[in-house]
């Protein structure tokens, strides 16, 4: 069973992130990605990955008993995101630059680093979530694949706007969607290797996501005037996420 879900760890990882390219499909026939738009589809992902972090990841977590390895989990996973986000030079299709300057990085690859960021620990989640049931690992691939659609239009319209072409765009996506596959190859590994520690590692994936929704995407997504929908659209994502749980568990 160990190698059975090792593999649909590692399969449920690289499906997830290749649904990004979906998202990068626009990008044969736009030019550009509206503001409020991206605020939308940032915040459905933000509610898709909070529904996962603890209906899909916590909760299975907390259910084994040890509260320590949950906590420890939580704590490394946002130390992880926290250092990575403030060490590694990157840039958001809102908010702009952020981590130490560098001037020999261009715009998109910046905004790649950011994405990569975001995906790392999003494919750990569905890397390790196969250990606790098969029907947890496929919701939870399913539902990160989901809000990888919009995060893959996020990578792709802005690499078109500033002149790169549709094919180059679409490779970028592509790029940023492999990113997925190695966090859950790296999750699921780590399971095989060391079954005991499966508690911290699902805790370590929610408090990555988590951190990253609270400090980027919610904050990001509500502003300018487009609070009301993008708490709609938040609300949606972990709606639909809660869903796919039920329904598959």
């Amino acid at each position: 069973r160990d190698m059975s879900t090792f593999w649909l760890g590692i399969l449920g990882s690289t499906a997830a992130g290749m649904m990004a390219l979906i998202g990068g499909l626009p990008v044969f026939f736009f030019k550009k990605l509206s503001t409020e738009l991206y605020s939308v589809f940032l915040a459905f992902s933000a509610g898709v990955m909070v529904s996962a972090s603890f209906f899909s990841l916590l909760i299975p977590a907390l259910k084994t008993g040890n509260i320590f390895l949950v906590l420890t989990g939580i704590i490394a996973g946002t130390l992880f995101v926290h250092f990575a986000d403030t060490k590694l030079p990157h840039e958001h299709f809102l908010k702009g630059k952020e981590g130490p300057a560098h001037p020999k990085l261009r715009g998109i690859t910046l905004l790649f680093l950011a994405m990569t960021i975001h995906n790392f620990p999003e494919g750990m989640a569905v890397g390790v979530s196969f250990n606790e049931s098969i029907a947890t690992g496929i919701s939870v691939a399913l539902g990160i694949g989901i809000q990888n659609i919009p995060e893959g239009m996020a990578v792709a319209l802005p690499s078109r706007s500033i002149g790169y072409s549709p094919k180059k765009a679409f490779f970028l996506t592509f790029l940023s969607s492999i990113v997925e596959p190695i966090g859950g190859a790296i999750g699921a590994t780590l399971v095989l290797i060391a079954k005991p520690f499966l508690p911290f590692l699902m805790s370590f994936a929610a408090g990555a996501m988590l951190f990253v929704v609270s400090d980027e995407m919610i904050p990001e997504s509500h502003g300018g005037g487009r609070e009301r929908k993008a708490s709609f659209s938040f609300i949606i994502g972990l709606v639909i996420m809660m869903a796919l749980d039920v329904m598959l568990g």
